[in-house]
C-alpha cells in the first residue's frame, strides 16, 4: 500500500470517526432538549396549577363564608375534615403523581373526566351570575352549563378564539381549558354573540333570557 493510499484511508477513518462523534453529540442534544421541553412544560403546569389553586381557594373562602353565615360550626366539621383530608391524601401521593406525568398529558386524555350530571343543572342554573357581570370568574361547570346546548359552529369559533385543540371533545374537558382563560359571564356572552353573527348561528340560547332571580335565566330551553 502506498503512502498516499494510506493517508487517504487514515483521513477517511478520520472522517468516519467524526461523523459517529458528531451523530452521539446529536443524540445527546436531542435528549437534552427533550428534558428542557419536559422541564419546560412542567413549569408552565405549575403556573397554571397554581393560579388555579389561588381561584380555588378564593371561592373556597367565600364558599365557608357563606355557609358559616347560615349553617352553625359544627354543622360544617364534617366539610372541613374532608377539605383536610383531601389535602393530605394530595400531599402524600405527591411523588406518584409527579412521577406518571398524568399533568403533561392535558385533558384530552383524561379518561375520568365526567360530564356535568343533568341532576345538577338546575343548582348550576339558579347560581349562574348576571348576563352583564364581569368581575365573577366563571368554574367550568358554570361555562358548560353556557354552552353545552350550543350548535356546534357556536362552539368551534369559541373552541378557535382561545386555540384549543380539537383532539379534546368531551364537554367537560373543552369547559376546563376555557375555565384557564378566567373568562367571566359578560365576556363569554360576548364571545357567543360574535359566534352568532360569524357563524349566522343562533341555536339553543338556554340561558340568555331574563328571570326574576337576576341571573339572566330561565332554567328552560328558549330560542335566542
Amino acid at each position: 500500500m502506498s503512502s498516499l493510499q494510506k493517508f487517504i484511508d487514515n483521513q477517511a477513518e478520520a472522517v468516519e470517526q467524526s461523523l459517529e462523534a458528531i451523530a452521539s453529540l446529536q443524540r445527546q442534544l436531542n435528549e437534552i432538549q427533550g428534558q428542557v421541553r419536559v422541564q419546560q412544560q412542567i413549569s408552565q403546569a405549575q403556573k397554571t396549577a397554581n393560579k388555579e389553586v389561588e381561584d380555588w381557594l378564593k371561592q373556597g373562602r367565600k364558599l365557608f363564608k357563606d355557609l358559616c353565615s347560615i349553617y352553625p360550626a359544627e354543622a360544617l366539621e364534617d366539610l372541613a375534615q374532608e377539605v383536610v383530608e383531601m389535602s393530605q391524601e394530595v400531599k402524600e401521593n405527591y411523588n406518584e403523581y409527579q412521577k406518571s406525568a398524568r399533568f403533561l398529558k392535558g385533558a384530552e386524555e383524561d379518561e375520568d373526566e365526567t360530564e356535568t350530571d343533568a341532576k345538577d343543572l338546575p343548582v348550576l342554573v339558579e347560581n349562574l351570575p348576571d348576563i352583564d357581570d364581569d368581575t365573577q370568574v366563571l368554574f367550568a361547570s358554570q361555562i358548560e352549563v353556557i354552552i353545552s346546548e350550543k350548535p356546534p359552529e357556536i362552539i368551534d369559533f369559541i373552541r378557535q378564539q382561545f386555540n384549543i385543540s380539537g383532539r379534546i371533545k368531551k364537554m367537560s374537558a373543552l369547559t376546563r381549558k376555557l375555565a384557564e382563560n378566567q373568562l367571566t359571564r359578560k365576556r363569554l356572552e360576548q364571545f357567543i354573540k360574535a359566534a352568532e353573527l360569524t357563524t349566522g348561528v343562533t341555536g339553543m340560547r338556554v340561558l340568555a333570557t331574563t328571570s326574576p332571580n337576576g341571573n339572566g335565566t330561565s332554567g328552560r330551553n328558549s330560542h335566542g
